[in-house]
């Protein structure tokens, strides 16, 4: 018979509890920081690009959202419910301009890597000859490639006729990818 008598197992099962406790204490922890699912870059951007489009001139940053491994931020899945067609609607690389996993192909930025990339996306609205002007001051000078010449080295996408001094007044929306 063991000599330790009943208060050891009692002990032996404080130790298990506070161990367990200990455990979910870190699982939580790890599972909290994990972005929700749903959280993706797309939808996120589609649901700031239908409110921005209706506050020409002002921009909105999201909170941190993922950007899956193998998949897409494209104009056309952009368009939802907001009016607007997938021309009206400009991608750009922003904070990512030297990351080789993210790349424009025609309309679309790819996460071509093997990892979800954690970001922030920008979106501002306006009108397509002052859009440019409403976005400079933040984010600096952006170049933009049109959806026929845009390729993986491109910076950003756009099919809005966004030059400074044009007479198009078409209403136009910019999706610009930021450090999260």
């Amino acid at each position: 018979m063991d000599s330790r008598g009943q208060a050891y197992s009692v002990f032996k099962l404080l130790i298990a509890a506070i161990v367990a406790v200990a455990v979910l204490y870190i699982l939580l922890n790890i599972i909290i920081r994990v972005i929700p699912p749903g959280n993706n870059v797309q939808d996120v951007a589609a649901q700031m690009i239908g409110k921005q489009k209706d506050q020409p001139g002002q921009i909105d940053t999201s909170t941190s959202v993922t950007f899956g491994a193998g998949t897409s931020l494209a104009s056309k899945a952009l368009v939802g419910s907001s009016g607007l067609t997938k021309e009206q609607i400009c991608l750009h690389k922003g904070d990512y301009v030297d990351n080789e996993t993210l790349q424009v192909q025609g309309s679309t930025i790819m996460n071509a890597g093997t990892q979800n990339v954690t970001l922030k996306a920008r979106v501002a609205c306006d009108n397509s000859n002052e859009l440019l002007e409403t976005i400079t001051p933040i984010e600096g000078e952006l170049y933009f490639d049109t959806p026929e010449t845009a390729g993986p080295e491109s910076e950003g996408v756009c099919a809005c006729d966004i030059v400074s001094g044009s007479t198009s007044t078409q209403l136009c929306c910019v999706v610009i990818l930021k450090y999260a």
